[in-house]
């Protein structure tokens, strides 16, 4: 009986889980574990967010301060949009949230000049997310979660800590 409590709650804690999808990851060289960590030596990574997964409106430094960093990367280290110098801005973590494109088309994230077509938030939480070194994608993936009022949210939390232990993993190619 003892037996049939635990499965029971074990099953009901697994139901309240955020389901997290992430697909079409790839990287390519140069991405490596050094060049993340040289582009973070400041304390901060450059981030370029494009489009509002969330119902009100929310400033692009609110939602990046609110995403944490893989914990291989040094305590503190901070995701911005408004980076300050010595931080490269030419390696920079670009999101785009609710793109209206299938798939990822990290080229199209990585080129300043492009139009990005971006949905309202509404429904599940997709976000297009790259690495891009200059024009150049490193690392990119698409990642998918369930909906989230605010960036304090768990379902946004638990997506954007799958996203970037994924966009930036620890490990080379």
């Amino acid at each position: 009986m003892r037996h049939v409590w635990l499965l029971a709650g074990l099953t009901a804690l697994l139901g309240c889980n955020d389901p997290v999808k992430i697909s079409n990851a790839d990287r390519q060289t140069p991405y490596a574990p050094a060049l993340v960590r040289f582009a973070v030596k400041s304390g901060e990574l450059t981030a370029v967010i494009h489009g509002n997964p969330f119902p009100t409106a929310m400033d692009a430094e609110t939602i990046a301060s609110a995403i944490h960093l893989p914990g291989w990367l040094p305590r503190g280290t901070r995701l911005t949009t408004r980076p300050s110098p010595p931080t490269p801005t030419n390696i920079r973590v670009v999101l785009a949230f609710q793109p209206t494109w299938r798939g990822v088309r990290e080229e199209w994230l990585c080129d300043s000049s492009a139009k990005l077509e971006l949905a309202p938030a509404g429904g599940k939480l997709i976000v297009a997310a790259a690495l891009c070194v200059d024009a150049k994608p490193v690392s990119w993936l698409q990642g998918e979660g369930e909906a989230a009022a605010s960036p304090a949210a768990k379902s946004f939390q638990n997506l954007m800590n799958q996203v970037m232990a994924n966009l930036l993993p620890d490990r080379e190619l």
